[in-house]
């Protein structure tokens, strides 16, 4: 039996003031599902993608990433660990010292993919996204909506098994926000799981979703 992407039990979690966000956080994601969890401003949805990311520690609970139980302190092993989590938002902001095509690039990079086929998908992607005009500018040079759309594109670009996206529709109108639920209508079709973290639920259903919401410290 496969291990889940991700499996969180009974975590407690502080905000940096001290006090506890989660209680008793609990979440798990088969590979090839996806979940929605949705909760109001300081909920905690932002801190779900910091734990995943390796920026911020529980208190207590156990975490397992790809079926490995994750070391507090084992940095190495949270570097391997994030090459198999493409992110939108949240702790996925693009590297303001990189070019567009840069930012995109990384994932695949970070794998070692043979330059040939970084630069047939790359391009692709810009194309698909919009975004080739601009493949040359830094991110302080985007738009809100040029620069969700480039992290788009790097959450695509390498198939990565699971995706988060922490308030993708924020700052975006109803057009381009529905473009960004086309990808993980996509996304989910072609066997990557998604994370979204939202306020809201999206206005498309995700194929192979649950919904949970944020509720006193846990999810139900």
């Amino acid at each position: 039996m496969q291990s889940p992407l991700v499996d969180l039990q009974h975590l407690k979690v502080k905000n940096p003031r001290g006090d506890f966000v989660f209680t008793d956080l609990c979440l798990t994601i088969e590979a090839g599902k996806s979940v929605v969890v949705t909760g109001p401003a300081g909920s905690g949805k932002t801190m779900i993608a910091q734990l995943l990311a390796g920026l911020i520690r529980p208190m207590e609970g156990e975490m397992e990433l790809f079926g490995e139980p994750v070391r507090p302190r084992g940095k190495r092993q949270w570097r391997k660990l994030r090459r198999k989590i493409g992110g939108v938002g949240g702790p996925w902001e693009l590297i303001p010292s990189l070019s567009v095509t840069e930012n995109v690039l990384l994932p695949m990079i970070a794998m070692g993919e043979r330059p040939h086929i970084q630069k047939e998908r790359l391009w692709k992607l810009l194309g698909e996204f919009g975004l080739t005009k601009v493949a040359t500018h830094h991110p302080g040079n985007l738009t809100r909506v040029e620069t969700m759309l480039c992290q788009i594109a790097r959450a695509s670009i390498a198939g990565q098994p699971l995706v988060v996206l922490d308030e993708p529709s924020s700052g975006l109108d109803n057009q381009t926000y529905l473009h960004v639920c086309e990808f993980m209508v996509k996304a989910t079709v072609s066997g990557q799981s998604l994370l979204l973290l939202s306020s809201d639920p999206p206005p498309r259903e995700i194929p192979a979703s649950r919904q949970l919401r944020i509720v006193n410290g846990h999810l139900e």
